[in-house]
């Protein structure tokens, strides 16, 4: 299915008075509560908005996102496998970047990946922004790089990473909440941040689901008998359960196995957080209440193809991995 303009152009309609359960609650020092309230009448000011809309289209064209493509990879036991590339890191990045142009706020990001620092880059040169941009201890190494991203007018930070703990994500949050009236936060992997920020990213990720349930329905034969989605960071699974939300089909989320879990605050919000050897996961609070309602099977595996053998699937299977 080719990406074409239109297809692009979705209303952004979040549900801000969704809850998860026990999770996903704000936790934010009081004086920044009623900001982050006043933050979400400005969110709900803007749903559709023809402006926004705009500028989230052009971020989300300058990250070249490619075709969406489904393709048959072959059999695993009687299963017909089928694979095609997530887009959900691309329709969030370039929603709150839009954001941040139309609401004229400093977008605060963390860069884990030399692929999600391409991506801000290409959406912010798109809108002409200037970021905060935190850095690992690994992409903080690349002085050069540094030295690069400092000529373009962005604010970055990687003394914190490599004298402190190395989690730009939290810095990029700290950030956001001392400068809570000009700057916004972007989450890049886990569905984080206090309240709206949850609603908002998951009506980002509904952009991308619509797109796909359009694919599977012009490219497969009939409806996959089930759709798995990596657990972690667990916004494909997301896309995918709105997507396909009162069919037959089976969704899974699929993870690595985890040397234990357990309950956390992280960048103002209540999630569990999964650990597997020293490397520690923020789950995602939608995704949990999916697990937890049982509309999302959560599996633990190596890779989805033993994911398939795992759960004894027949049929058809569709693989959505993340890019």
């Amino acid at each position: 299915m080719t990406l074409k303009k239109e297809s692009l152009n979705t209303n952004f309609s979040p549900d801000l008075k969704v809850e998860y359960g026990k999770f996903g609650g704000m936790y934010v020092p009081d004086p920044f509560s009623p900001a982050l309230d006043g933050f979400a009448d400005v969110i709900s000011g803007i749903k559709s908005n023809a402006d926004f809309l705009s500028l989230w289209e052009t971020a989300l064209i300058a990250m070249k996102p490619k075709d969406i493509e489904i393709k048959f990879i072959g059999k695993i036991l009687n299963t017909d496998v089928y694979r095609t590339a997530s887009l959900t890191r691309q329709f969030v990045i370039s929603g709150y970047l839009a954001l941040a142009k139309y609401l004229k706020l400093t977008p605060a990001f963390a860069v884990d990946s030399r692929s999600d620092l391409d991506l801000f880059l290409q959406g912010t040169r798109a809108l002409d922004l200037k970021p905060y941009i935190a850095l690992n201890k690994e992409i903080g190494k690349d002085r050069m790089l540094v030295e690069t991203l400092n000529k373009t007018g962005a604010m970055v930070e990687v003394e914190k990473c490599e004298t402190l703990f190395d989690d730009p994500g939290l810095y990029a949050f700290q950030y956001c909440i001392s400068n809570i009236s000009t700057a916004l936060f972007i989450p890049v992997h886990s569905n984080v941040g206090p309240y709206p920020f949850l609603s908002i990213t998951s009506g980002f990720v509904e952009g991308y689901s619509k797109i796909l349930r359009e694919a599977v329905d012009s490219e497969l034969p009939s409806l996959p008998d089930a759709i798995l989605a990596g657990g972690y960071p667990g916004t494909s699974a997301i896309a995918v359960f709105k997507a396909f939300e009162n069919t037959d089909v089976r969704i899974i989320s699929v993870e690595k196995p985890i040397d234990g879990e357990q309950e956390e605050c992280y960048c103002g919000m209540y999630s569990k957080i999964v650990l597997r050897g020293e490397k520690e996961e923020i789950l995602s609070p939608e995704l949990i209440q999916c697990w937890e309602n049982g509309d999302v099977d959560r599996v633990f595996a190596e890779d989805f193809d033993s994911a398939i053998v795992a759960v004894d699937q027949s049929g058809i299977a569709l693989i959505v991995e993340e890019d």
